[in-house]
């Protein structure tokens, strides 16, 4: 049996040793394949790719991840307030995707990540729908964003100019986030300066 744990832990090492290694907190990948998709709480894994869980100070936690990664995905601990260029050592990062009870993002949460394309924000909690403080132009340091998906937050709560200042941004995805007739989310685009070309949305 003792023989059989050290074959599998000898077999582990070599996947990781191959694709990627182990810390605490996360996983990094080097190579990205399509097993690693269902081990990996990440919608995407593109280039060098970091999946860590359980963060409860970015600088910290994140420290092991090297800063020309370009996908990022982050399980927050509840109540984690996201701290102001906690992020902006990642001068290559193009995708992140945020998850957990987050009761507040803070401006200049993204500072200094220009280079982010992709942004998903999943506000997942003990309820369905979380109050998740946004505040006017949260995103706009994402100069380059592209495509924003936001899932079980509450749009009430969110400033009315919550999409601000995010000139490139094509998609925006809003699923499970409890609006009312569509309303929440229609008051919020009509205040964005730039045309979107594609809005999907699931209540």
């Amino acid at each position: 049996m003792s023989l059989v744990c050290v074959q599998l832990g000898l077999f582990a090492f070599w996947i990781f040793g191959s694709w990627g290694w182990l810390s605490n907190k996360c996983i990094l990948y080097e190579k990205v394949h399509y097993w690693m998709y269902i081990h990996a709480n990440c919608p995407s894994m593109i280039g060098f790719t970091a999946s860590c869980w359980d963060i409860y100070d970015l600088k910290v936690n994140l420290s092991v991840v090297p800063s020309n990664y370009q996908t990022l995905c982050l399980e927050i601990m509840s109540g984690y307030v996201m701290q102001s260029g906690a992020l902006s050592r990642f001068y290559a990062l193009e995708r992140l995707h945020l998850e957990g009870f987050l009761p507040t993002i803070l401006h200049g949460t993204f500072k200094g990540l220009s280079s982010v394309k992709t942004l998903s924000l999943n506000c997942k909690g003990m309820i369905p729908c979380n109050n998740a403080s946004l505040l006017s132009n949260t995103f706009r340091d994402l100069t380059n964003l592209e495509e924003l998906s936001i899932a079980d937050c509450m749009l009430s709560v969110m400033a009315l100019d919550v999409f601000g200042g995010i000139p490139l941004l094509k998609k925006l995805t809003v699923n499970r986030c409890c609006t009312q007739e569509l309303s929440d989310l229609l008051c919020r685009i009509v205040n964005m300066s730039q045309p979107l070309h594609r809005v999907c949305g699931e209540s």
